[in-house]
């Protein structure tokens, strides 16, 4: 069927440009156009008239005549808020022109995720579309990005870099007790969408565990043989795994023997950070083999179990 002349009453609009778009985002839009007999014109030539208008700006789109009927319509509004949309070709309004058209302020960034690293020295935070970075260039303190409260559990001489537009990287600092499961919160009025045409982002996300959590291994060091009249002492401090913090220490020993429990005493009454254990040699019998236990569980709550063996020999 070769097509007639163009007839505007028939020609329709696609896409969501013709009714709303973002401020300081490229919307866009298609005209079909059509003849009498509702055949999409196979060429192109068409001169539309077309203007957005509000009160406080006009918008002169890019009409792309595609050359089989269709047209691209392109345009960038600046300032947000209601305007109108007036399409005419050959002197007649298209149907339903004009058109209300809504400009709206994008969407800030939102974090979707953030997740330790594996070494528990970072957190990754990813946003589901491009930041300003919070125009930040370079890597600045945690309380710079993040509420007050999200900094101190962050640690102290917490750092923050933006790898790329959407990952954010936490440096741990010193004395962090964020684990997973807890939230940071954004500071608001910082991050925006990479041309900073959005609101600013708010909220908080959750942290997760690392899909690969560091194990830790429990190393025990102390004589395995040992005098009387000597006081013993065990040393944890070679453990490995910690991921960055402090392990918790559980001490132990086997009971049975003549003074284990004067000795599980002592180990009960230790802080849950004691890496290194003294025991006096007081309560320690000779000739007796004493089977120390240790656990150290690190902040992702991963654990490792050694056991070491102190015989006591007549000083």
């Amino acid at each position: 069927v070769t097509s007639g002349s163009p007839d505007p009453s028939l020609s329709s609009l696609f896409g969501t440009g013709y009714s709303s778009a973002f401020s300081g985002e490229v919307a866009t839009f298609t005209i079909l156009s059509t003849d009498l007999f509702s055949n999409l014109l196979s060429i192109g030539g068409l001169k539309y008239d077309m203007s957005i208008t509000s009160e406080k700006s006009s918008i002169r789109p890019q009409i792309l005549d595609l050359n089989n009927g269709y047209y691209s319509v392109f345009y960038t509004p600046k300032i947000p808020g209601p305007y109108v949309l007036s399409i005419a070709v050959l002197g007649t309004p298209l149907p339903g022109s004009p058109f209300d058209l809504n400009v709206a302020i994008p969407l800030p960034p939102v974090p979707v995720s953030a997740e330790f690293l594996t070494s528990g020295a970072a957190i990754e935070v990813m946003f589901d579309i491009a930041t300003n970075r919070g125009g930040f260039e370079d890597t600045v303190g945690c309380e710079a990005i993040f509420a007050d409260a999200s900094a101190v559990v962050l640690g102290t001489g917490c750092e923050v870099r933006f790898s790329t537009a959407r990952r954010l990287v936490i440096s741990v600092g010193s004395f962090a007790t964020i684990v997973p499961g807890d939230d940071i919160q954004l500071r608001p009025g910082v991050i925006r969408n990479r041309k900073e045409t959005s609101f600013t982002s708010a909220g908080s996300v959750r942290v997760a565990a690392p899909d690969t959590v560091v194990q830790p291994q429990a190393i025990v060091s102390a004589p395995a043989t040992i005098s009387a009249i000597d006081y013993l002492q065990l040393d944890a401090r070679s453990s490995r795994g910690a991921a960055g913090r402090a392990f918790v220490y559980q001490w132990g020993v086997v009971p049975g023997g003549a003074s284990q429990e004067a000795v599980m005493d002592i180990l009960r009454a230790l802080p849950t950070g004691a890496s290194v254990v003294t025991i006096p040699h007081e309560i320690i019998v000779a000739g007796e083999t004493y089977i120390f236990q240790l656990q150290v569980t690190n902040f992702f709550g991963s654990l490792d179990q050694a056991q070491f063996a102190v015989k006591v020999v007549s000083g």
